[in-house]
């Protein structure tokens, strides 16, 4: 177990280090959204239309699933996820979780020693290193005070000074930006702690 250290954060990871024995790949993709409605009306040979049609969404997920085995001939199959592995029979790799106190924990990164590269779960890092836990409700609440503020400010013709709401919208917006920053960082101290020496 390796432990890296993230302003004062301790992040416990573990790994399995082996020789590729066999992996696939396939890539699932969902798509959503493309309802709505439409109506039209002609009158003396003019015609014309209205309606809404929600935007078509798509999402694809890339699948590996990996078998390894490590020098104590152990082997060990792996299935993951939007990580995108580029390996073959032969290479060496690492799988690597974060434990965080739990017996096992999300896949965060495979290094392939053979070719040198480190592949991300790069949703599962940002979320490993988010500074406080969904912190989305920050802009949720932010820009419901904006709204507040601004509504009796233009429509109840108060004065300025009395919507201290818009005042903490900005304040709770700087506190998102501050966040999202500190995430980046964090992130990439993560990424720099994954010496691919240190996992073989």
């Amino acid at each position: 177990m390796k432990t890296i250290r993230i302003s004062g954060k301790d992040y416990q990871l573990n790994w399995v280090t082996g020789d590729v024995l066999e992996s696939s790949k396939n890539m699932e993709t969902k798509v959503s959204g493309g309802g709505g409605s439409f109506s039209s009306s002609s009158y003396r040979g003019t015609g014309g239309g209205h309606g809404h049609i929600a935007p078509i969404v798509s999402t694809t997920t890339v699948h590996d699933q990996i078998f390894i085995k490590d020098d104590g001939g152990k082997e060990y199959s792996f299935q993951l996820q939007n990580i995108d592995v580029a390996c073959r029979c032969g290479n060496k790799l690492s799988v690597i979780w974060e434990k965080n106190g739990q017996k096992s924990g999300p896949y965060v990164a495979v290094i392939n020693h053979s070719t040198s590269e480190i592949f991300y779960d790069e949703a599962s890092v940002k979320n490993i290193c988010q500074p406080i836990k969904n912190f989305g409700w920050i802009y949720g609440i932010s820009f419901a005070l904006l709204f507040y503020g601004v509504f009796h400010f233009a429509f109840l013709k108060r004065s300025a000074e009395e919507s201290y709401c818009i005042y903490a919208f900005y304040a709770l917006t700087i506190l998102a930006i501050i966040l999202f920053i500190k995430r980046i960082i964090a992130v990439q101290k993560f990424k720099d702690g994954l010496r691919p020496d240190e996992f073989k």
